[in-house]
């Protein structure tokens, strides 16, 4: 069975609450060029890595993400891969950029 979860906040967009952050932490201020653009590789690199880590397929469309757990035989069971991915998000932001971002906040499509 599979389930998609829409994501309704910023936090898996280019434009996330985690970009300024990355810039501070992956990039060096002394070579000012392409920061932003090198940052956003990095979180995108790190962002995806955790969600391979929950076995969550991500579709963008337009201005739309979707996170698609499949492999489960309930919505409880896709729910739990939910909530320990935006656990793991959570400590991401907290620990890697030193964030205290509100909650990624989603919707069941299914």
């Amino acid at each position: 069975m599979e389930f998609e979860f829409k994501v309704e906040s910023d936090h898996l967009r280019r434009d996330g609450p985690a970009v300024d952050a990355a810039v501070d932490k992956y990039t060096s201020s002394f070579w000012p060029f392409g920061r932003k653009q090198k940052a956003h590789k990095e979180l995108k690199k790190r962002l995806n890595e955790i969600i391979e880590k929950h076995d969550i397929e991500k579709d963008e469309q337009l201005n739309n993400t979707f996170l698609r757990v499949k492999g489960v035989e309930s919505k409880e069971e896709a729910q739990e891969v939910i909530e320990s991915f935006k656990e793991d998000l959570r400590e991401f932001y907290q620990e890697e950029l030193g964030l205290d971002t509100p909650p990624i906040e989603l919707s069941t499509e299914n």
